[in-house]
């Protein structure tokens, strides 16, 4: 395996085999498809080699027409190029233990990636070029993030618009039909309900999370939700990717993410190892934290391999959970599932 690395003017390549990582100019990078051994496989970070550099954005060093020759040649050698989530590279150098430094970095990428081959990577992009339904969803999205921003602002949070009401209304078929890990997830386990009464107690609800799936299912208006380009309510794997942004390639990701992820993901992971397995992750991160320097690790801040192996247990745990919520959502709203609440169909309509 081949790792690049590449700055501003010049790029650096680890050779997996031979344990060296050497300097390269541009012009040599834009080589490789004819220097490297044919089946060889070369990793780098989206944002060097997977992103066009434009007017608006000189840190990526090749054009869109340098990067799809670079692929060409790539396949036509049977050299296969794949891309790391470059949100994941401070994981990587934090991980590997080296010191943070152009030569070390490419090294410490492919120390996570042997150590923990099931991170994934992208292929590289067909196009440069906007695709329809990723112009759709940025606007999906959009309207996503502004329903969530004004039912959490109002004088009484998610209470007052209908997105908000539907919940409150169903909040006892959720309750009713989630697994036991998805009432966990949302509040909505036994422990959360009143012990005189048996109601559901709202102070205990994760409202945030609820609304942040829920709404992109239903508008503020009580309104179905649907996508301009076909006239249909979206599938779970246009929300996963394009809406939610769950994937380790996600840029801009959004409100509704950030509820699920910063605010509940993170939260319920620490909980349960905690209650369940007696590890703190609290202060801690999966890559560790580095001191103000940016290349000193703080001590004691990176999980063990136990640790590791228990938060991404969990966090498939929670991303079940927002997919089953998500379902049962969309099986109240077009009649396939019990609901108190009716709402009405319309069309989203993106110009409004």
């Amino acid at each position: 395996m081949y790792v690049i690395d590449c700055g501003t003017n010049k790029s650096t390549i680890y050779d997996s085999e031979t344990d060296n990582c050497r300097v390269i100019t541009h012009e040599e990078l834009l080589e490789l498809p004819n220097k490297l051994p044919e089946g060889s496989v070369v990793v780098s970070e989206y944002s060097h080699l997977g992103c066009e550099r434009t007017r608006f954005s000189r840190s990526q060093p090749f054009t869109a027409r340098e990067l799809l020759n670079l692929y060409y040649d790539f396949e036509q050698n049977n050299i296969k190029l794949k891309l790391f989530p470059q949100k994941s590279t401070p994981r990587a150098c934090s991980y590997s233990g080296l010191e943070k430094s152009d030569l070390n970095d490419p090294k410490s990428i492919y120390l996570l990636l042997k150590d923990f081959p099931q991170i994934s990577l992208m292929n590289p992009p067909e196009t440069f070029s906007l695709s329809k339904i990723r112009e759709e969803s940025y606007n999906y999205k959009k309207y996503t993030s502004a329903y969530i921003n004004a039912a959490r602002r109002g004088d009484s949070p998610y209470t007052e618009d209908e997105c908000s009401k539907f919940i409150r209304d169903n909040i006892d078929s959720f309750a009713d039909s989630l697994s036991d890990t998805a009432k966990s997830v949302f509040g909505l386990s036994n422990d959360c309900r009143y012990k005189k009464n048996g109601k559901i107690n709202f102070n205990k609800v994760k409202m945030q999370a609820i609304y942040a799936v829920v709404c992109t299912l239903l508008d503020d208006e009580g309104n179905i939700r649907v996508r301009p380009s076909t006239g249909e309510i979206a599938g779970w794997q246009y929300i996963k990717r394009y809406v939610l942004c769950m994937t380790p390639f996600h840029f801009r990701g959004g409100v509704a993410r950030s509820n699920l992820y910063y605010h509940g993901l993170k939260n319920w992971v620490i909980k349960q190892v905690k209650e369940n397995h007696g590890f703190n992750l609290k202060g801690r991160s999966r890559g560790g934290f580095f001191e103000k320097d940016g290349k000193t690790k703080k001590p004691d801040s990176q999980f063990t391999a136990e640790e590791d192996r228990l938060y991404r247990v969990y966090r498939k745990q929670y991303c079940d959970s927002i997919r089953e919520l998500w379902q049962l959502t969309k099986r109240i709203l077009t009649g396939t599932q019990d609901s108190t609440h009716h709402s009405k169909q319309l069309e989203f309509n993106l110009s409004s």
